[in-house]
């Protein structure tokens, strides 16, 4: 059921003739109880972002009851998965209006497990900054910013109406705006400049996209569109225009090539729990959002140019985030081009376009939640512990600290695709159907991407934890700046009265505070699940993948909610 059984579908229930009485377009049925359950992966965060803010006097306190309420977050995601995998999508249309009228909240297998996911992430971060983010930080209000990005991220997947993608979108963004800065150290201001700014144009070929598609067909409700669009011919002019701007504001957001100089130049540059909650979940929403887009609201798209667009950006990521990667010698900048390169790899999945590509898309975005916010936790680790970020200086840290040489052989393998941890199955699916596609270039640019990570991660292991200690002393001086980080020379008074102090020692090597190992263990233990066991979310993928080629449940789920 796609092109004309879904243009029947959305036309039996879509916009009412000119004339009609508004109450023919509302419903007088409350929500039913069960259905509140879908927005409260939302709710929640914001009405504690709120009182976060209003508790800015109690930061011991804030940061408890945040985690409290990431927690039931965390719950209620779980319960919403568990209901769509038993029942399919469902959805709940705000306000008693009939859609596509009312602004929709969906949730299908693909949006129910990505919240899910978010919620943890959000949780794993909170728990690890009780331990890590100092009370100045805490008074500024970081505990609500996180809340509202988790909010935002997880209105993003959740929601049924693309304009209110974009008010996601800049909820989530406005959050990490604020939590870039925090702390207001230069280098910071500096990152923020490039992160804000190529992010707000993102924001406004999306917007403008949006603009374009209501001014074309009158709606704005995924589902409605995905019957109308089912319409258009692949080679549109108006559609290839529309569906060109969505993927140049998405890809932005994703970290694509040429579109991802925000990221290295940025994810660097503020706390590590910062880094690891942007790393995990920024670039996954703009892959969500293509997917969302491509499959579900412009359904003929697969058969037009724009795919080879994608197919064409996916390889370049692949290769150019390796060799940024390789190049790199600052531990959180290498980081970030390993991300991107695995941005790559999961719109390879979009690109070669069947249900095996897209189910090792779902299946890699989940893995890469996981691992890449487990190194960015871990590299925070190692930033306390030694006070630097360099490749050529850190060295020598398996002696004093083996617990942490594991934990990021364990991530950053994984992150590699090495076999048996999490990153391997997706990357073998992709590889597998890349060949029934006959897609050469594209298993090449995957062996490549296993290949040359291996070397990247590999090599930064070898430096940091197996070559002998090159500087004396547990805790180094402070760190010389990457060139590419030096900032603006100031005036002479000013250098003088905000001279550098001296790092502060940190704890005994191997005496790192409960709170902030928890987490980096936990993601490392699901890599390895994930990695030994990967049936159950080979299963979901597959099931999600299923849901974004034929939309017709999700479609029925929205016009079928209404009574």
């Amino acid at each position: 059921m796609r092109s004309e059984d879904l243009i029947q579908l959305a036309a039996a229930k879509g916009p009412l003739p000119e004339g009609i009485d508004r109450a023919d377009a509302m419903t007088q049925t409350p929500v039913g109880l069960s259905d509140w359950l879908i927005i409260m992966p939302v709710i929640l965060p914001l009405l504690m972002g709120v009182i976060g803010i209003m508790m800015r006097a109690y930061p011991r306190w804030t940061s408890r009851l945040t985690v409290a309420v990431l927690a039931g977050v965390v719950l209620a995601s779980a319960a919403l998965l568990s209901r769509v995998i038993a029942e399919g999508p469902i959805a709940m249309t705000m306000g008693q209006w009939l859609p596509p009228f009312g602004i929709s909240l969906v949730v299908d297998p693909l949006g129910g497990l990505l919240t899910l996911l978010g919620s943890i992430t959000g949780l794993i971060v909170a728990v690890y900054a009780l331990s890590d983010v100092d009370f100045a930080a805490r008074r500024a209000g970081f505990y609500s910013m996180l809340c509202w990005l988790i909010a935002g991220v997880n209105g993003a997947f959740l929601t049924g109406d693309i304009f209110n993608l974009y008010v996601w979108f800049e909820v989530f963004v406005i959050a990490s705006f604020g939590l870039i800065v925090l702390g207001g150290e230069r280098l910071q201001l500096d990152g923020a400049v490039k992160y804000c700014v190529l992010n707000l144009i993102a924001t406004t070929l999306f917007l403008i996209a949006v603009a374009l598609l209501y001014g074309t067909l009158g709606t704005l409700n995924m589902a409605d569109l995905s019957g109308k669009l089912a319409a258009y011919p692949p080679d549109d002019p108006q559609m290839l225009t529309i569906g060109l701007l969505f993927f140049v504001g998405f890809g932005m957001k994703a970290a694509a090539v040429p579109l991802h100089i925000w990221l290295p130049a940025s994810y660097h540059t503020p706390k590590p729990v910062v880094s690891a909650l942007f790393a995990a979940l920024l670039t996954k929403v703009g892959i969500y959002a293509v997917l969302r887009t491509y499959t579900i609201v412009m359904p003929a798209s697969n058969e037009s140019v724009l795919f080879e667009v994608i197919y064409v950006v996916a390889i370049a990521t692949i290769v150019l985030g390796l060799l940024g990667a390789l190049a790199e010698s600052n531990l959180r900048r290498m980081l970030g081009f390993l991300l991107i390169s695995g941005v790559g790899v999961m719109l390879l999945g979009l690109g070669v376009d069947t249900r095996l590509s897209l189910a090792a898309t779902i299946f890699y975005t989940v893995h890469s939640v996981i691992v890449m916010a487990g190194l960015y936790l871990l590299a925070g680790l190692m930033e306390r512990r030694t006070g630097l970020t360099s490749l050529h200086r850190l060295s020598g840290m398996y002696t004093g600290a083996p617990v942490l040489a594991v934990l990021f052989f364990v991530l950053g393998f994984a992150a590699a695709g090495l076999p048996p941890l999490s990153g391997f199955w997706p990357k073998v699916l992709l590889i597998e159907a890349s060949l029934n596609e006959q897609q050469y270039v594209a298993v090449a640019a995957l062996i490549v991407n296993g290949l040359f990570s291996m070397m990247v991660v590999g090599r930064a292991w070898a430096l940091m934890f197996w070559r002998p200690v090159v500087t004396a002393g547990i805790i180094p001086q402070a760190e010389t700046p990457h060139p590419r980080e030096q900032a603006a020379p100031v005036p002479k008074a000013a250098a003088l009265s905000a001279a550098p102090t001296p790092p502060k020692a940190e704890p005994t090597p191997g005496h790192n505070p409960p709170a902030l190992l928890v987490p980096v263990v936990v993601t490392a233990a699901a890599a390895l699940i994930i990695g030994v066991w990967p049936t159950p979310l080979l299963d979901l993928s597959d099931i999600a993948a299923g849901d974004l080629l034929d939309p017709s449940a999700y479609v029925q789920a929205v016009f079928g909610s209404a009574p």
